[in-house]
């Protein structure tokens, strides 16, 4: 089966669904990330490009601890997930036709308005 989980920004999949994910991985289910942000904004006294290379290289070493297979970062503005819905949803479009075959996506801790017009859109999803 194929796992897809769907975070704001790094740090939020190993939190809040870290023993999932975990679980998963050992019942040798594929596991993808996708990152919407990279969490810049987390690293304040950094410059915002070189706190986005931390966060980012932060996440794929918890991939790695989590038996994630893959990590895709979308690279919205951090703090701002919101204005950027449909340039999202276009985004993840291929990776949940994908997914969605053969397993579910697990959205973690994103905004009511998200998840909506992800039901909306006819799309199954679990949270963590």
């Amino acid at each position: 089966m194929n796992v897809l989980v769907i975070a704001p920004h790094p740090d939020d999949e190993s939190i809040g669904c870290g023993g999932t994910i975990s679980l998963h991985a050992e019942r040798g289910n594929r596991v993808t990330v996708v990152f919407l942000t990279s969490g810049e904004h987390g690293l304040q006294k950094l410059p915002e490009e070189k706190a986005r290379r931390v966060r980012e290289r932060e996440a794929e070493k918890a991939a790695a601890i989590l038996g994630i297979a893959s990590v895709t970062f979308l690279s919205l503005p951090d703090g701002h997930v919101g204005d950027h819905v449909g340039k999202a949803a276009e985004a993840l479009r291929p990776i949940t036709l994908h997914t969605a075959a053969t397993g579910i996506p697990i959205i973690e801790r994103l905004d009511r308005s998200f998840r909506q017009r992800w039901r909306a859109a006819g799309s199954r999803y679990q949270l963590c």
